[in-house]
């Protein structure tokens, strides 16, 4: 069985290659750095519904060895304020025109 070669001239396959790699390695680049971006919203709100719920357990089982509004101050609230904070500098980022996509991925 004889093997299906197509041969091109260097020149030519060089001419329709590279740009099609270099496009398809950017809308990759692109993605990627859209599924971070995604991923870190997620996070936020996984790590504040966690933080709930293990405040109930241990309100509950009476490990809690300050008041019930400290805790929530000091281990939830600033927490998860620290976190938006850094979701919407993040946001921030990903929307600005003024930063290069090899400032967002080093940002991000």
């Amino acid at each position: 069985m004889g093997q299906n070669t197509i041969t091109l001239d260097p020149d030519e396959k060089n001419a329709t290659s590279i740009p099609e790699i270099e496009k398809e390695y950017a809308r990759l680049d692109k993605d990627w750095l859209w599924f971070h971006y995604k991923l870190s919203i997620w996070l936020v709100i996984f790590t504040f519904i966690i933080e709930c719920l293990l405040s109930l357990i241990i309100v509950r089982t009476d490990l809690l060895s300050t008041s019930v509004p400290i805790y929530i101050w000091r281990f939830i609230a600033v927490l998860s304020i620290l976190n938006v904070i850094f979701l919407a500098i993040g946001t921030a980022v990903m929307y600005s025109k003024r930063i290069s996509h090899q400032g967002k991925n080093g940002g991000i």
